[in-house]
């Protein structure tokens, strides 16, 4: 310790004092002493002044102007990140449209009359009375559309039709495509309205020289 009587007692002495009425003059005007130290506002806050204010509501508009930003830039992320979604339909492959010559299946039921109003008046001649004299029954009728031919035999008594024959419409009067005789006449192998033959060329059986179709 240093004695007072000293210079050096005395000079902290007066140091201490002075400093003593500084912390009283702070605890007068409102400012107390912590045990941590000196709390300059206690618990008076200090007045804000305009330029303050002013300050303040500057900030604040900042801080909202930059979450709105925000908000509206998430939402713009996740509308780029929605997955586009392709509503169109893939275009089913067109189906091969079948080009048959002869309707047959609208003609089976049908009279040799009714074939006719259907398919307009055929090629040849009806049978004499000496052929019908001589024991003729059956009779037939060709018919021709764009080219091809449609055989059609009838009974001569109530001209009632026996069968229809599509020729192959192969330059060389046979074909080994049975579908392609199948759709001249716009046929299918099981309907139960007729019964489908195709007919053999004698002296080469894979091959054929149409098809024949005989009600049922």
């Amino acid at each position: 310790m240093i004695p007072l009587h000293t210079p050096m007692g005395q000079k902290l002495m007066h140091e201490f004092k002075h400093s003593e009425t500084k912390i009283n003059d702070y605890s007068d005007n409102g400012i107390e002493e912590t045990s941590f130290g000196l709390n300059i506002f206690g618990d008076k806050k200090p007045p804000m002044n305009n330029t303050t204010k002013l300050g303040m509501g500057i900030l604040i508009v900042i801080i909202l102007a930059f979450f709105i930003r925000g908000m509206t830039g998430n939402t713009d992320n996740k509308d780029a990140e929605q997955p586009t979604v392709n509503t169109s339909s893939a275009s089913p492959k067109n189906s091969q449209v079948i080009q048959y010559i002869f309707d047959i299946p609208s003609l089976v039921g049908k009279d040799l009359n009714g074939v006719i109003a259907v398919l307009g008046t055929p090629k040849g001649q009806g049978p004499t009375t000496q052929q019908i004299a001589l024991g003729a029954k059956e009779w037939d009728k060709t018919f021709v559309k764009d080219g091809k031919e449609l055989l059609v035999t009838y009974t001569i008594s109530n001209r009632r039709i026996v069968d229809f024959f599509i020729s192959a419409d192969d330059p060389s009067g046979k074909t080994k495509n049975t579908t392609r005789l199948m759709e001249l006449g716009n046929l299918k192998q099981n309907d139960p309205r007729y019964r489908v033959e195709f007919v053999k060329v004698l002296k080469d059986p894979s091959s054929f020289t149409g098809v024949k179709i005989i009600p049922k």
